[in-house]
């Protein structure tokens, strides 16, 4: 059982993960018709717009991860969230889409993810990490559920613009938890040696599994990213779902979603098959991307999309919850902040890759082409992780 401790630390970093994520998952639903109308805007720009942040999170995140294993893992992440807070301020004034590019850059520099995990994986016991992690993912989970509905209600009050700075305010409220709610580990932070990192890098690439869970981090949110450059204008022109009215579509399916994950995970010997979990979660995602190509003919209804978009955001969601989980357990808490900087720099490059792939494939080949693009991927995905529903030794013990 966590102890009361644990579950307030978990909540707590599982909170400035969620206020951050919360104001980035907003800009989702929204971006890609508000970044039509601004100076200079083409489908491919709107794509790096959007994508831009994960590429610098992915540069970053490691070298975080690795600063915050030499040094308090608080101070890199309060150092982050104001680089953070800053960026937002700057994508909340910017009047073209170039500018838009450079505060989203700026955004992605405050890489904090990988500290962030790695500091839950400190202040939890090991026969109690996985649970905590899976409050810490639940909570993302969440705030992406929450996030997808809201986006386009609080576009419609203070607009894209507001957006942003309503994310610089929620940086803030994450340095507040911080100082406020999370406890200073015990760890003794080992002292910086340049001499030990490539043994350190090699271990964490060389590890089967991990490599494993890094390319479903990277794969979902570039799917993810991709299929939101495209969905919110054919919910407005094939379904005839306004902007603001959009929330009705996700509300209801994401509830159900949360509601599904929330009953997997209380059953019992959860965690005994949490692997073979993931792997029905790539082959939801893979489906569903199959069943969007028929989003521009007569055969999909409404609730054919609703129903294709309930796997998508199931499949989706559950892999924000378990991966985390799974990373922390695998290698001792020296190389923790190693592997989780690496894991969140393929989490966010996945975000650049997905909106610089969706962008060019929706300029040139439009819908289909999006969406066949992210059925070749995630099917390729679906054979790389075959092997996990037969590996068994998926966990190195500290």
């Amino acid at each position: 059982m966590l102890s009361s401790t644990e579950i307030k630390t978990s909540l707590a970093l599982g909170s400035i993960f969620a206020f951050r994520m919360l104001g980035l998952f907003m800009i989702l639903p929204v971006f890609s018709i508000y970044a039509t109308h601004l100076p200079y805007s083409t489908p491919t720009l709107i794509g790096l717009a959007l994508g831009i942040y994960g590429l610098t999170q992915a540069l970053l995140q490691l070298p975080f991860g690795i600063w915050s294993d030499f040094t308090s893992r608080k101070q890199v992440i309060f150092i982050g969230l104001i680089i953070f807070a800053i960026g937002s301020v700057l994508a909340g004034i910017s009047n073209t889409i170039y500018l838009i590019i450079l505060g989203r850059a700026l955004q992605g520099a405050g890489a904090i993810g990988s500290s962030t995990i790695a500091l839950v994986g400190d202040l939890t016991s090991e026969q109690n990490r996985s649970k905590a992690m899976a409050i810490v993912g639940v909570t993302i989970g969440i705030s992406f559920v929450v996030a997808i509905i809201l986006g386009p209600i609080f576009a419609h009050w203070i607009g894209v613009p507001g957006i942003f700075w309503l994310t610089a305010v929620f940086a803030f409220i994450g340095i507040w938890i911080l100082w406020s709610y999370v406890p200073t580990p015990a760890i003794q932070h080992r002292e910086f040696n340049l001499s030990i990192l490539p043994a350190q890098l090699k271990t964490v690439f060389l590890n089967a599994n991990l490599f494993r869970f890094n390319l479903s981090i990277l794969i979902s949110h570039a799917i993810l990213t991709a299929t939101f450059l495209v969905l919110p204008t054919i919910l407005i022109h094939q379904f005839h779902f306004a902007l603001n009215q959009q929330w009705l579509v996700y509300l209801p399916i994401l509830l159900l979603v949360v509601l599904f994950i929330g009953s997997i995970m209380r059953r019992a010997h959860f965690a005994e098959k949490e692997r073979r979990w993931i792997l029905w979660c790539v082959f939801l995602i893979f489906a569903a991307q199959g069943s969007l190509l028929s989003v521009n003919t007569a055969y999909m209804g409404k609730w054919q999309l609703y129903t294709t978009l309930y796997f998508f955001f199931l499949g989706f969601t559950f892999l924000e919850a378990l991966l985390p989980a799974m990373v922390s357990k695998i290698l001792s808490a020296d190389y923790r902040g190693t592997a989780t900087g690496v894991f969140s720099s393929c989490q966010f490059l996945g975000i650049f890759l997905g909106g610089l792939w969706g962008g060019l494939l929706a300029q040139k080949y439009q819908y289909f082409g999006v969406f066949l693009g992210n059925t070749l991927l995630a099917f390729l995905w679906l054979i790389i992780m075959l092997p996990l529903w037969f590996n068994k030794t998926y966990e190195r013990k500290n």
